[in-house]
């Protein structure tokens, strides 16, 4: 019984996904993760490059927090990390196709509980010459509260205030995301 309380409970904790992801070709179902549950790596396969392939994104935890990293073909690309200092540390990232319907990028955002963001980052990564490379297209560092639900589409990224209004808007110009005040 203590088990199945606990386990409850951790998922009520999750509660539903609060990036709420529409493409070029339909729904997508992030992959939340809360960061305070765990101490092993874990590893999670999505194509994020475009080239048909799964690629490694792996969680891991080193020094002071928790990292995000993406490994393809012997190489590891840092995305994005988050200190353990607050509890309820939720991580939720998806590859979706919201700027090219031929090419996805990879969506991150990170949370505290139910309210308070951290931050959300759209990455595009590219193989180069030289290796893998992430190229931030949005790294919008947030800290408002009451913006649990992050609304992606095409082109589009929203936050919205637990009540339904936008509270944020990014649109994307064609090279990288503009922030937009949004009107009442």
């Amino acid at each position: 019984m203590k088990k199945f309380i606990a386990f409850s409970l951790f998922f009520f904790a999750l509660g539903n996904a609060e990036l709420q992801i529409r493409d070029y070709y339909g729904e997508v179902k992030p992959i939340r993760v809360c960061l305070d549950s765990f101490n092993d790596p874990a590893f999670y396969y999505l194509d994020v490059d475009g080239d048909g392939k799964k690629d490694t994104l792996k969680i891991y935890f080193e020094q002071v927090g928790y990292w995000l990293a993406c490994l393809d073909h012997g190489e590891k690309v840092d995305i994005v990390g988050c200190d353990i200092e607050a509890d309820e540390n939720i991580l939720e990232f998806a590859s979706a196709y919201i700027i090219s319907p031929q090419k996805p990028v990879l969506i991150v955002k990170l949370s505290r509980g139910t309210s308070e963001d951290y931050g959300i980052y759209v990455v595009d990564l590219v193989r180069t010459v030289r290796g893998l490379r992430a190229d931030f297209l949005l790294n919008e560092n947030a800290g408002w509260v009451n913006s649990p639900t992050t609304i992606v589409r095409p082109n589009l990224i929203e936050y919205r205030h637990f009540r339904g209004w936008v509270t944020e808007r990014f649109i994307w110009d064609g090279e990288k995301f503009i922030h937009q005040i949004p009107e009442d």
